[in-house]
């Protein structure tokens, strides 16, 4: 259930201008941005998310703000939903994400065996064919930088060294990864709960 809206003119630019936004989620309603709407979550230091490829954020319960940085955007909006108990579900046709993380989030699983897979070329590629649910999964980029998305396109940026957490029930074996810079292969872990 959401329980408000907060809709952001874009016509002067930001940058890393803070929203508190006292919500653990958020939905990207509408945004006709013709250049890119980068967003920080809870630390100016985190990894920007560009907003017009995402559209539902999970927070976690440090993450109360959200930092903005654009250019100038004559008669363009941001128009944000913030929920509450509410579970936002992923639609990877949409290029979708929950949470973006540092590694320190993977302690609670280093017993577990990764699936592992590292690109051979710089064609799309997945950890696994064999379909399975996980309820909670952490996808890491061990080495060189990757691009996540779907067997169509791969746009969610994964930097070498970190990790993405996606807070939803997946199928691993929808997942697409492909070299970010041409010629880095990547190595990309998934680990999740079943």
């Amino acid at each position: 259930m959401y329980y408000g809206k907060k809709d952001i003119d874009l016509s002067a630019a930001r940058n890393d201008e803070e929203f508190k936004v006292n919500t653990d989620n958020i939905s990207v309603e509408y945004c006709d941005a013709t250049a890119a709407v980068y967003a920080r979550l809870g630390d100016r230091r985190a990894p920007q998310i560009d907003l017009r490829k995402i559209s539902e954020i999970r927070l976690t319960g440090h993450e109360q703000k959200i930092y903005l940085t654009h250019s100038a955007q004559s008669g363009k909006t941001l128009s944000l939903l913030l929920g509450g108990e509410a579970l936002f579900k992923p639609n990877f046709t949409n290029y979708q994400l929950a949470i973006i993380s540092d590694n320190t989030a993977l302690t609670a699983l280093e017993a577990q065996t990764p699936l592992r897979a590292t690109a051979a070329s710089d064609a799309a590629f997945r950890v696994t064919t064999t379909a399975t649910t996980y309820k909670r999964t952490i996808i890491q980029a061990l080495t060189n930088a990757a691009v996540m998305g779907d067997a169509t396109a791969q746009y969610i940026e994964i930097t070498a060294g970190t990790s993405i957490i996606l807070d939803y029930s997946i199928n691993p074996a929808q997942l697409y990864f492909k070299n970010k810079t041409a010629g880095s292969n990547t190595v990309i872990n998934v680990m999740g709960w079943a």
